[in-house]
């Protein structure tokens, strides 16, 4: 299966979604916003993972919240990207991570390396 017909496919699963299935539609959403990056549609992915986040904020679901976190910073970060810090990652990392709390966990890790390398790109 190719790439745009797996984000064709994941868009129709969020049409069949009812409106109060947060949960659902923030993991197909990161799931949507991966499937863009691949194909090399920033601007949709990031959209895509700024969706997911709303509706992961919504239900106070704090894993979605942080895979959406790291999604929205395209990959590997500021080592391709950047010519200065994104503030709006900034702060979606910076809010996934107080989401989680202390809980010590992969997830974690990966969202406090990646606010370390956008404040020091």
């Amino acid at each position: 299966m190719t790439l745009e017909a797996a984000a064709a496919n994941v868009r129709g699963a969020l049409e069949l979604l009812g409106p109060a299935q947060h949960s659902a539609r923030a993991a197909l959403l990161n799931h949507l916003g991966e499937l863009l990056r691949r194909e090399g549609d920033t601007v949709g992915a990031r959209q895509a993972f700024m969706d997911a986040a709303r509706h992961a904020r919504s239900v106070g679901d704090a894993e979605l919240l942080g895979q959406a976190a790291l999604g929205y910073g395209l990959g590997a970060g500021g080592l391709h990207r950047a010519l200065r810090c994104d503030l709006q990652h900034i702060a979606m990392l910076e809010e996934a991570l107080s989401a989680l709390g202390a809980v010590e966990s992969p997830l974690r890790v990966r969202l406090l390396a990646r606010l370390a390398e956008e404040l020091y790109f």
